[in-house]
């Protein structure tokens, strides 16, 4: 079942790549990947890909976390007990506060039954085993600015955007600057009185949605 959780404007961690471990208990094989997915259509062709190199495995549990801004989860535990496999994995990518990530956990039977504890137990060691190689990205949340300024202004603009750590996204250099810039959305409403203050000498600001991004880089 798909849930959502509502506006999220929380610190998020994402990953870059896929990661993946092994590990056995009692005769079973768990086979755990954790991958970087942001749409619908990732995600079926992640689990589509998996489930094509391992086509004899007993179950392919997985969980999924997409969308920061208004947070959708799922949970599929693919004929292990219900409760038992998709929701453990869904839990563990909430609790190291992952978005933006497909974790399936690829179980060979080995024989010996688990239990529901001990299955919960696994399929929630499969996502923490994987973890333990993992880097992650911080997904912070980002206020969208719309700003023109003229040529003579660029020193003032630039040493504000300093002051208050903006990231640039895609600039036109015409008559005038025109750009979309990203502010944290916690100096947003700051940085948009600041730059209002600014509007008799020609720089125009339009203050837009919030977005998240994998944290910029200050080099």
């Amino acid at each position: 079942m798909e849930r959502s959780e509502g506006q999220v404007k929380l610190n998020l961690n994402g990953i870059l790549e896929t990661y993946t471990s092994t590990f056995r208990e009692k005769g079973s094989k768990f086979i755990s990947y954790l991958i970087p997915v942001q749409h619908d259509d990732e995600i079926q062709d992640a689990l589509k890909a998996v489930r094509s190199k391992y086509p004899d495995a007993t179950h392919h549990c997985y969980a999924w976390r997409i969308n920061p801004s208004q947070i959708r989860e799922f949970s599929q535990d693919d004929g292990e007990p219900s409760g038992t496999a998709g929701l453990p994995i869904l839990a563990r990518l909430k609790s190291h506060q992952l978005i933006n990530i497909l974790g399936i956990v690829v179980r060979y039977y080995g024989g010996t039954k688990l239990g529901k504890t001990g299955l919960i137990k696994s399929y929630s060691y499969g996502i923490d085993l994987t973890m333990t190689d993992v880097k992650t990205v911080l997904i912070k949340p980002y206020c969208t600015f719309s700003i023109t300024y003229p040529y003579h202004d660029s020193k003032t603009v630039e040493h504000l955007m300093k002051t208050f750590d903006i990231q640039p996204g895609d600039i036109r250099y015409t008559d005038n600057v025109n750009g979309e810039f990203f502010c944290p959305a916690e100096l947003a409403e700051r940085f948009d009185e600041r730059l209002r203050e600014l509007e008799w000498c020609g720089v125009n600001a339009v203050k837009k949605q919030i977005i998240h991004l994998a944290e910029m880089s200050h080099g």
